[in-house]
């Protein structure tokens, strides 16, 4: 093979590889990472539900039945996000409100999700289900 040739697919590789590695990251804003749970939440995704949560959430995570947080979960199964809107909880900015309106199957859902700013990233703190 020429050079040029082997250089390109290298190249074309590389680009992909970056391509994915930017679409699976979740930005550090409320919007995002608040997504990042309730995906999360409809997938079983245990890490990545522990991952976003603050330290008090993660322990309260780890010391409960993980089978109850997924079972509440399962009001959401089959259903996408159709709207999605923040909400200030505290006057300096630090704590909003994710809300989500979920849909699917003829049915819908709203979603609070409490995002915490801790030392500059973005965790959740509470779920609510309504």
């Amino acid at each position: 093979m020429r050079r040029s040739t082997v250089v390109f697919i290298l190249g074309c590789f590389a680009f992909l590889y970056v391509l994915t590695s930017c679409y699976n990251t979740v930005s550090n804003n409320p919007e995002s990472v608040a997504s990042a749970v309730v995906e999360s939440l409809i997938s079983g995704d245990y890490k990545n539900l522990k991952k976003y949560a603050t330290d008090e959430l993660a322990r309260k995570i780890d010391t409960t039945n993980v089978k109850s947080i997924f079972k509440q979960a399962e009001i959401l199964k089959n259903m996408q996000i159709e709207n999605c809107h923040v909400s200030e909880q505290s006057y300096d900015g630090t704590v909003k409100d994710v809300n989500f309106t979920m849909c699917g199957d003829n049915k819908k859902s709203n979603i609070r999700i409490t995002m915490v700013d801790v030392k500059g990233k973005w965790l959740y703190d509470n779920i609510q289900y309504k």
